[in-house]
């Protein structure tokens, strides 16, 4: 009878406290419905704003780094330079020396120069954008084809006048230029005017 008495107790005691429990819990949730869905929405929208900007840190870091590539297409070289007047990076100067073309070239002694040559030609960049001056390379040969003369010419020997002190070549105007050089001789047959970069 007593240990009837006493599993009767227990039982009790174990209902009792575990009703406490429910009701505990119960009022906990009672009291603050809201504020348990407000803490799990706060923390998504916490990690989604923290994970925008380490996305914008990392497209800042990468414009940055690689401005010089990304300068070089069209489509993006405004924005890339807006860009780095903000933040102090690089764009790249364009170049393209294959849209540069040599045009009228034509070689020619004048009396009043004996032993001297004189070099008229026309250089256009046919680029859509403006590129720097390239350098030109005259060279003259014999009959077997052989170089016997050469001669690398940098912009601030070709040009003269209003354009020796500037830098970029502007697009689709023709640049006229003189050279004088010394006569390479009977032998020189052939001339030939390239562009170099």
């Amino acid at each position: 009878a007593e240990a009837e008495a006493e599993a009767e107790a227990e039982a009790e005691a174990e209902a009792e406290a575990e009703a406490a429990i429910s009701v505990d819990l119960a009022e906990r949730f009672a009291a603050s419905p809201f504020q348990a869905r407000a803490t799990q929405r706060q923390i998504p929208w916490g990690w989604a704003g923290l994970s925008l900007l380490a996305g914008l840190l990392l497209a800042a870091q990468y414009a940055f780094f690689y401005s010089d590539e990304l300068g070089r297409n069209p489509d993006y070289r405004p924005w890339v330079a807006r860009y780095c007047a903000i933040t102090g990076c690089t764009v790249p100067v364009l170049r393209d020396i294959s849209k540069i073309t040599s045009e009228q070239l034509l070689v020619y002694s004048k009396p009043e120069t004996p032993g001297a040559l004189t070099v008229d030609a026309v250089i256009v960049n046919r680029a859509a954008f403006a590129q720097p001056f390239p350098d030109l390379q005259l060279s003259f040969e014999n009959l077997q084809g052989e170089i016997i003369a050469q001669r690398r010419f940098r912009p601030g020997e070709y040009l003269d006048g209003a354009l020796r002190d500037t830098l970029m070549m502007p697009p689709n105007q023709p640049v006229r230029l003189t050279l004088l050089l010394v006569d390479p001789g009977q032998t020189a047959v052939s001339y030939s005017l390239f562009i170099r970069e």
